[in-house]
């Protein structure tokens, strides 16, 4: 096993040294702005599209007529989608004015989209069939009246943002200030039995050049359970045309723990679409995909130097509804050090629901 790492070291190296370095997939021309178009554009066109959050005003989207007029002819889960949608933007827009001063007018409040995922599965271990399940919740939320010098998020994500943690059942929620360029200050809670308080001091940025990005991301954290921490990762991506190589590294280490994590993924994929990342975890954990097709290898240990697993995955994901509702499917097979490296079958199953904007 200690031969498999080497290989994937080496062809890590090797993506790096294909070319000069860049940033975003290849030439999405006048389909990027354009949320929740069809798949069929998508697949018609010679570009790849770009699925992004809606830029306009609570105020202007809920004045769009042709939502009411369209509202009747939406198929059920469409308009079900858009139900939810709104009302959760008509209390926010309710929420925010409820800050402004009697002095001043108020500023218009911006749709804070959200997203909904969902993954189930289950893995083989002899005779023995063990579940494999992660929820995913994040929202931003875009409250000018309210926040003048921070964001308020609610996540399931973990307080690391790695992706050595898989997405929690219990949800944190905090302020995020952004006074310092390219740095971040957060706190908040985990909304669990007993709350538990959280700081963090976060950095990252995105390194386009020509057919290659490089996003590296750290971290300094600290809570009231589990102490001192920090994260890291760095995302390296290489377009040609639809095609996608993606080296994933990340390491953290707690202090209490007294040890250092490592997971590496290498991934290549066919893509017609891409979801515009809404956060750090989005790429590292190739939530950033939409229409794609490939195949994932990862491997990992609990201690910097050992591996504890190898994973092979071959994925497949589509659009069920226009661009904002997405299925996946994801065979796989795992070798653990604990198992003597058994091959283990498996298989995937997910659900992403972008609320970013109305679908038509």
């Amino acid at each position: 096993m200690g031969r498999l790492k080497h290989a994937v070291a080496l062809l890590s190296l090797s993506l790096l040294g294909q070319g000069p370095l860049a940033a975003e997939p290849p030439a999405m021309g006048a389909q990027e702005t354009a949320p929740y178009a069809t798949q069929q554009t998508a697949q018609q066109a010679s570009v790849i599209l770009e699925i992004k959050p809606a830029e306009l005003s609570i105020a202007s989207l809920l004045a769009d007529e042709s939502l009411r007029r369209s509202d009747a002819s939406l198929h059920r889960l469409d308009a079900a989608h858009n139900r939810l949608f709104l009302a959760l933007q008509r209390r926010l827009q309710r929420l925010d004015e409820m800050f402004v001063a009697s002095d001043r007018e108020a500023e218009p409040v911006p749709v804070s989209p959200f997203r909904i995922g969902i993954d189930a599965g289950v893995i083989q271990r002899g005779s023995r069939l063990d579940d494999l399940h992660s929820a995913d919740f994040d929202i931003s939320l875009r409250l000018p009246n309210l926040e003048r010098r921070f964001d308020v998020f609610i996540t399931t994500d973990a307080l690391s943002e790695s992706n050595l943690e898989s997405a929690r059942d219990t949800l944190r929620a905090g302020l995020r200030f952004d006074q310092i360029e390219l740095v971040d200050f957060e706190m908040g809670v985990k909304l669990d039995a007993p709350p538990v308080g959280f700081v963090a001091i976060r950095t990252g940025r995105s390194l386009p050049f020509d057919r290659w990005r490089i996003e590296p991301f750290a971290k300094l954290f600290v809570d009231t359970d589990d102490g001192f921490g920090a994260a890291g990762s760095v995302v390296i991506d290489r377009w040609q045309q639809r095609q996608l190589f993606r080296s994933q590294s990340s390491l953290r280490w707690l202090e209490r723990r007294g040890e250092t994590s490592w997971s590496q993924t290498l991934l290549y994929a066919q893509v017609s679409s891409v979801i515009s990342a809404d956060r750090n975890l989005s790429r590292v954990r190739n939530r950033d995909l939409g229409a794609a097709t490939g195949v994932r290898l990862q491997s990992g240990g609990e201690i910097w130097g050992r591996s504890d697993f190898h994973e092979l995955g071959l994925f497949w994901k589509r659009p069920l509804r226009n661009d904002w509702l997405y299925f996946s499917v994801e065979p796989l097979v795992r070798f653990e050090a604990e198992r003597n490296w058994r091959a283990d079958p498996g298989i995937k199953l997910g659900i992403d629901a972008l609320f970013w904007d109305i679908a038509r």
